[in-house]
C-alpha cells in the first residue's frame, strides 16, 4: 500500500505594519489628541472605539485587509466587538464627567430672595397691645370696629392676612392695592393689544406673501402662454422672415389663419421685432413695386398698421 505525500502546512501570515497603517495610525493621533485634550478620556476612547469598530466590520464583511492588516475574518469580527465595547464604556466615561447643575443650591436661593423681598416690601406690622387690637388678626374684610373713639377696619395687607387696621392705614392699605391691580390690568391689557396687534401684521405679511406668489405664479404663467399662444408666437415669427408687417397687420394676419384675437396679441407682444425697421422695408417693397410720392407712401404705410412716426421714419430711409 502506497501512502501518499502529506502537503506541507502553509505558513501562518504574521501580522506587519504597513506603511497605510503608520499613515492613518499618525492621522488618527492628531484626531484623538485634541479630543482627548477638549472632551477628557471619554471622547478619547468613542474616537478609537469607533474606528475600530468601523475597521473590523469592514474585514468582516468585506473579507479584505484593512489599513490595520487584520489577516482574516475572525481577526475582524474581534476589533468591531472591542470598538463596540469601547464605545459603550465612552459613553459612560462621558456621562460620568459632564457638568452638573447645582439643583439643591438654585432650589434654596429663590425662596431665600422671595422671602427677603416679602420682608423688605412688607408693610410693618406694630406689635399689638395687649388691649389694642390693631393689627391683631381679623376674620371679615371691611368689618369694622371701635376703639378708644377710632374706627378699625379689617383689612387685608401686604402680607395677604387680615387685620385690625385704623381708618387711615385702611385707606392707604386699599388704595395702594387698587394701584397695583389697575397696573396689572393695564399692564395685562397692552400685552394683550400688543399681541394682537403683532398677529394681525403676522397675517397680513403672510397673506401678502401668498398673494405676491401667486400673482409670480400667474404672471409666469401668462408669459409662458397656453399652446395656441406659443404656436402663434411660431407663426409671427415665420410671417416677419418672410415680409414686412406693422403690429396690427401682423395681428390680422393671425386672426386670418384663425388664432383668437387675444392669442395673435400675445404672440405680436412677444415677438422679436423693430417696427421702424419693417416700415423702412415695407416702404422699399412698395418702392420696388410701383411710384410713390413721399406722402403717398406714407398714407399707405399708415394704411397698413404703421403709427405715423413709424410711417415718417420708413419712408425717410428710403431717400424720398
Amino acid at each position: 500500500m502506497i501512502n501518499s505525500p502529506i502537503p506541507a502546512a502553509s505558513p501562518k501570515r504574521r501580522w506587519k505594519p504597513s506603511v497605510l497603517f503608520w499613515i492613518v495610525a499618525a492621522v488618527l493621533l492628531l484626531v484623538v489628541i485634541p479630543f482627548a485634550v477638549a472632551g477628557g478620556v471619554g471622547m478619547a476612547l468613542f474616537i478609537l472605539g469607533l474606528v475600530a469598530m468601523l475597521t473590523g466590520l469592514y474585514t468582516l464583511l468585506f473579507k479584505r485587509r484593512s489599513w490595520i492588516g487584520l489577516p482574516h475574518r475572525n481577526s475582524g469580527g474581534v476589533l468591531a466587538v472591542s470598538g463596540f465595547v469601547a464605545l459603550i464604556l465612552s459613553f459612560g466615561l462621558i456621562g460620568a464627567t459632564a457638568p452638573r447643575v447645582d439643583s439643591d443650591k438654585a432650589t434654596l436661593v429663590g425662596p431665600v430672595q422671595q422671602s427677603e423681598t416679602a420682608k423688605a416690601t412688607a408693610t410693618p406690622t406694630p406689635t399689638p397691645t395687649a388691649t389694642n387690637p390693631a393689627n391683631s388678626k381679623c376674620t371679615t374684610a371691611a368689618a369694622t370696629q371701635k376703639y378708644n373713639s377710632q374706627t378699625l377696619i379689617c383689612t387685608m395687607g401686604s402680607d395677604q392676612r387680615l387685620v385690625w387696621m385704623t381708618e387711615p392705614d385702611s385707606q392707604r392699605v386699599l388704595a395702594e392695592k387698587a394701584a397695583a391691580d389697575k397696573a396689572s390690568d393695564e399692564k395685562a391689557a397692552a400685552e394683550k393689544a400688543a399681541a394682537e396687534q403683532a398677529a394681525a401684521e403676522r397675517a397680513a405679511a403672510e397673506k401678502a406673501a401668498a398673494d405676491k406668489a401667486a400673482s409670480e405664479q400667474a404672471a409666469a404663467k401668462a408669459e409662458a402662454g397656453t399652446v395656441s399662444q406659443r404656436n402663434a408666437l411660431r407663426a409671427a415669427a415665420d410671417y416677419l422672415d418672410y415680409t414686412a408687417f406693422s403690429r396690427t397687420g401682423l395681428i390680422s394676419q393671425l386672426e386670418y389663419e384663425e388664432y383668437s384675437t387675444e392669442d395673435a396679441t400675445w404672440a405680436v407682444d412677444r415677438v422679436k421685432v423693430d417696427w421702424n425697421v419693417q416700415a423702412v422695408k415695407s416702404a422699399k417693397d412698395y418702392l420696388d413695386y410701383t411710384a410713390f410720392s413721399r406722402a403717398g407712401l406714407i398714407d399707405q404705410l399708415i394704411y397698413e398698421g404703421f403709427t405715423p412716426e413709424q410711417a415718417e421714419y420708413g419712408v425717410s430711409q428710403t431717400g424720398l
